[in-house]
C-alpha cells in the first residue's frame, strides 16, 4: 500500500483520536443504555422514569412546563458514562400518569422525592429546567440526600411582586387560556418562551409539545406556578446550599435580588440560546454542567 492510500484509510482513525482528546466527555469503552422503569406517585399516580449509568453523583434531571424528559437526550447520553443519570417525566407530561387531581409545585416536589426514595438515590444532584426550578428548591427542603441543585432558565427575577393590575392581568390571562387553549397557549409560547435566537427544529418541536398537552394539565401547572411565585424568595432564602444557575444570557438573570436576598448562588450563562438551551445548545450547556460536577467532586490531581 503506498503512503498516501495509507494515510487515507488512517484519517477517519485520526480524526476519531483527535475528537476525543479535544472532548472532555470522554465515552466508556461500555455503552450504557438507559433503563426505563415505572415509579408509583404517593396518590398512585406513575411516574415514568430512566436510569443509567453509575458514579460518583446521581443527576436527577426534570423538564418544565408542557414537554418531557426526552428534552434532556443530550444530556442523559453524555453524563451517564460517569454518573448515574435519573431522567423522569412530571406526571401529566410524557408517558406518566395523567389522572391526577391537583397539579401544584410541591405535589411534584413530593413526587421528585418519592423517585429519590423508592429508587434508593444517593449524592443527588436535582437538575431543574424552567418550572421544574421551583420544583427543586421544594424538593430539596425537605430531602437532606439532595447534594445540589442546578436551575436552568429560571430564578432570574425573584423580585417580581404581583400587584393588584398584574394579579387582575393574570386572572384574565387564565380565563383566555382555558377557554381558548389552542390559540392562546401557542401565542404564550411564541411571546414569553421563544425568540428570534431559537432554534426552528427546537421551536416547531416546543410549540407542537404545547399544542398536545392536556388542556387541563397544562394550564392547572400555570397557575401552579403563579400561586408558588410569592413564596420563591423566601424558600430560597431557607436553602442551606448554594444554588447554580445556568441561563441564557438573555433575559438578564437579576443577581442584584439574589444578593438581596442573601442567596448563595453561582450563575453560568449560555449565550447565544433561547430558553431551551440544554436542546438549543447542548455542548455550550454541557461544558457548563461539568464545571458545576467538578465542583461537586473536584478531579484527582
Amino acid at each position: 500500500m503506498t503512503k498516501p492510500a495509507l494515510l487515507i484509510c488512517l484519517l477517519p482513525f485520526l480524526w476519531l483520536v483527535s475528537c476525543s482528546e479535544m472532548n472532555p466527555f470522554k465515552d466508556s469503552e461500555i455503552l450504557r443504555i438507559p433503563t426505563d422503569t415505572i415509579i408509583l406517585a404517593n396518590d398512585n399516580v406513575e411516574i415514568a422514569c430512566s436510569t443509567c449509568g453509575s458514579g460518583p453523583l446521581t443527576l436527577v434531571f426534570i423538564h418544565g412546563w408542557c414537554i418531557d424528559q426526552t428534552y434532556w437526550a443530550e444530556q442523559e447520553s453524555i453524563f451517564c458514562q460517569n454518573y448515574k443519570t435519573v431522567t423522569l417525566d412530571l406526571p401529566g407530561f410524557g408517558k406518566s400518569g395523567k389522572d391526577r387531581a391537583l397539579y401544584s409545585i410541591e405535589q411534584y416536589a413530593e413526587d421528585v422525592n418519592t423517585v429519590i426514595k423508592k429508587l434508593n438515590l444517593e449524592n443527588v444532584v436535582l437538575i431543574g429546567h424552567s418550572m421544574a426550578g421551583d420544583i427543586i428548591l421544594e424538593a430539596k427542603l425537605t430531602n437532606d440526600e439532595v447534594r445540589a441543585i442546578v436551575g436552568v432558565e429560571n430564578f432570574k427575577d425573584i423580585n417580581e411582586e404581583l400587584g393588584d393590575e398584574m394579579k387582575a392581568d393574570i386572572d384574565q390571562f387564565m380565563i383566555l387560556i382555558q377557554e381558548e387553549y389552542s390559540r392562546i397557549a401557542p401565542a404564550y409560547a411564541e411571546e414569553s418562551l421563544l425568540n428570534a435566537q431559537t432554534d426552528s427544529v427546537v421551536k416547531a418541536r416546543v410549540l407542537n409539545d404545547i399544542k398536545s398537552a392536556d388542556p387541563h394539565i397544562s394550564v392547572s401547572c400555570l397557575q401552579a406556578i403563579f400561586d408558588y411565585s410569592p413564596k420563591k424568595k423566601e424558600r430560597l432564602s431557607e436553602l442551606d446550599l448554594k444554588l447554580f444557575l445556568i441561563n441564557s444570557a438573555k433575559p438578564e438573570t437579576q443577581t442584584r435580588m439574589l444578593d438581596y436576598a442573601g442567596v448563595n448562588y453561582k450563575l453560568l450563562e449560555i449565550s447565544g440560546t433561547g430558553h431551551y438551551p440544554m436542546t438549543e445548545k447542548p455542548r455550550d450547556f454541557n461544558f457548563k454542567l461539568q464545571e458545576i460536577l467538578d465542583e461537586l467532586v473536584p478531579k484527582e490531581e
